[in-house]
């Protein structure tokens, strides 16, 4: 009696298994399609528990109906079922909340997501090898995105107008400077008429949408190398200001001192 309680109680926990997740959007849709394609995706043991669920979509606290597709995976356990809600580009980096739900036993299951939201646009900066590159060899180019209030961030990568390619890597260095890296082969990189191309969207308090770039090319002289902690402002003003203040400064010590040296010939003056 007491193995097949053990045997229905792992039965049960077994068919039980059920779960919900939210997906961001893919990258590639932002900048393709200027549309942000959200996923839920819901995963059980039990086909037909996953094919009843019923996945309701909410954004910004409304309901939405409308641009929404399923597709259920029933072919092996576990058995999946794939909700896509499609927003504008304009209504993500709203930094709107998207929620996905649904019910299963009268228990609710629902994940949350929102894009971040920044401050002014960032920069963009491109980095690339100051050394020859063999054309058997490969390189990696370096795209440098910083704010002193960084939202989230996507960037995609173009060869001249080839279709816009995924970075190998992002590298978050702090809360204002993500790094890109794009690898390329030596022969490309040293094709004087190949241009690559850094592309980033962000969530901005501008809501402003449209994709900041910079580009470069093997003709073009590189930038210097940033290191392993890159300063984010590149901006020439900031050594002026840094040598205006140094000049001020020099010019006060100079009268403090000269005023103390002419203190005491002074009274060395009135001694005599």
């Amino acid at each position: 009696t007491d193995t097949i309680f053990y045997l229905n109680f792992l039965f049960f926990f077994y068919i039980a298994k059920f779960s919900l997740k939210i997906n961001p959007p893919p990258v590639k849709d932002l900048f393709v399609f200027n549309e942000a394609v959200i996923t839920c995706v819901i995963t059980g043991d039990d086909k037909n528990e996953v094919e009843r669920a019923k996945v309701l979509w909410t954004f910004g606290g409304k309901t939405r109906t409308k641009n929404i597709t399923d597709i259920l995976n029933n072919i092996t356990p576990p058995f999946t079922k794939t909700s896509n809600l499609t927003l504008s580009e304009s209504e993500w980096f709203s930094g709107s909340e998207v929620t996905c739900s649904t019910e299963r036993d009268k228990t609710t299951f629902s994940e949350t997501i929102q894009v971040k939201k920044g401050g002014e646009r960032p920069s963009v900066l491109f980095y690339k090898p100051e050394n020859d590159v063999k054309d058997t060899e490969n390189v990696s180019l370096l795209c440098e995105v910083s704010s002193s209030n960084l939202g989230d961030v996507y960037v995609m990568w173009q060869k001249n107008n080839d279709p816009y390619m995924e970075d190998k890597r992002k590298v978050y260095i702090n809360n204002n400077t993500v790094l890109s890296y794009l690898t390329v082969s030596g022969r490309d990189y040293n094709n004087k008429n190949n241009k690559f191309t850094c592309a980033v969207k962000d969530a901005n308090k501008e809501n402003d949408t449209a994709p900041r770039i910079n580009s470069t090319s093997k003709r073009e002289i590189p930038a210097p190398d940033p290191g392993l902690y890159i300063n984010c402002d590149k901006d020439s003003s900031g050594e002026d200001d840094y040598n205006s203040l140094w000049s001020t400064a020099s010019s006060f010590i100079f009268l403090f001192l000269f005023t103390i040296v002419y203190s005491t010939v002074l009274s060395l003056s009135k001694m005599k």
